[in-house]
């Protein structure tokens, strides 16, 4: 079903304008999130998949997919609080692909933590700092501002994921 949704939404980004690669999809454990999209692949959660198959492989994936056409045609706007994702132009694309453009969802699966924490090692003196995923897609993003107080850069690279 993803792939099928996949190249319906590859056909209607294209149809409207939007040609895009065809991203890679991954499935794994995101916390709380039900999907996310990196500049190189877009990420699905493995559990609310499996319990909510249609609205994920579907809506989520759609979701996903407008922020992929944003990466791909450079379409994130910078704000004074940095990349506005789910601004005018986002909620366009999703209509233009059928999807919810709704920026929080109501799945509800046992055990999953919104705010789950990853550790973030420092790679100059090692200090060890928790993100979250929104801290972690904003780094992906290229939002600048992240940085030790040692004054070393912090990135993605840099994140442990369990």
């Amino acid at each position: 079903m993803i792939q099928e949704n996949l190249e319906k939404f590859v056909a209607i980004a294209a149809a409207n304008g939007y040609p895009v690669s065809t991203p890679k999809v991954v499935v794994e454990n995101l916390g709380k999130s039900a999907g996310c999209c990196y500049a190189t692949h877009i990420c699905l959660d493995a559990q609310y998949l499996e319990k909510y198959s249609e609205e994920v492989s579907f809506h989520t994936l759609g979701h996903e997919f407008a922020h992929w056409i944003q990466f791909q045609h450079n379409l994130f706007r910078e704000s004074a609080r940095g990349v506005e994702a789910h601004d005018a132009t986002f909620k366009a694309l999703c209509r233009m692909l059928g999807v919810n453009d709704e920026t929080r969802h109501t799945m509800k699966v046992e055990g999953k933590d919104r705010f789950q924490r990853f550790p973030l090692i420092c790679p100059a003196c090692e200090k060890e700092y928790r993100v979250t995923k929104i801290i972690i897609n904003r780094m992906s993003r290229g939002t600048k501002g992240y940085q030790c107080h040692c004054g070393e850069a912090l990135s993605v690279d840099n994140v442990e994921f369990s």
